[in-house]
C-alpha cells in the first residue's frame, strides 16, 4: 500500500476460516465393512437441517433442525454410488447452505474397495503393443 507521502508500507494478513457446520472428524471413514456414523456440529450455534445428499449415500436425514446431526453413511448406497470420496450436503443454515464430507482413504490391502479411477493415458499416443 502507498501512503499519501509517498512511502510503501508492506503488511502480512493472516486468518483462518471456521465453518458454519462442520463435521467432527476432518475426514470420514469410508464404509468399506460396515455403516459409518458422520457427525456435524454447528459452529456458531445456529440449528440447521440436512436436505440431501449427492449421492445419496446417507440412511433417513433428520426431519427436525438442531445444532448437531448423527447420519448413517450407508454402505450399499455407497457401494451402488461407486464409492464416491466425497459427498455433497444440502443444509438449511442461515449462513451455509451446502459442505463437503471427505471419506478416508480406504486400507491399501482391500482393493475391492479403491474407487475406480480412469486412464489417464494420451488417447493420441499410441499404448504399448498398438501399431506406430
Amino acid at each position: 500500500m502507498r501512503l499519501a507521502d509517498g512511502r510503501t508500507v508492506k503488511t502480512a494478513v493472516t486468518s483462518r476460516v471456521v465453518e458454519a457446520v462442520a463435521s467432527a472428524h476432518q475426514r470420514v471413514a469410508a464404509p468399506v465393512e460396515r455403516d459409518t456414523m458422520v457427525e456435524l456440529v454447528s459452529m456458531d450455534g445456529s440449528p440447521f437441517r440436512v436436505t440431501a445428499s449427492e449421492p445419496a449415500v446417507f440412511g433417513a436425514l433428520p426431519l427436525e433442525p438442531s445444532t448437531g446431526a448423527t447420519l448413517t453413511l450407508t454402505r450399499d448406497l455407497w457401494l451402488s454410488a461407486g464409492r464416491p470420496r466425497a459427498v455433497l450436503l444440502t443444509i438449511e443454515h442461515p449462513v451455509v447452505k451446502h459442505m463437503v464430507v471427505r471419506l478416508a482413504e480406504p486400507p491399501p490391502d482391500d482393493p475391492e474397495s479403491r474407487p475406480q479411477t480412469p486412464s489417464r493415458r494420451d488417447p493420441w499416443r499410441p499404448s504399448e503393443g498398438e501399431m506406430r
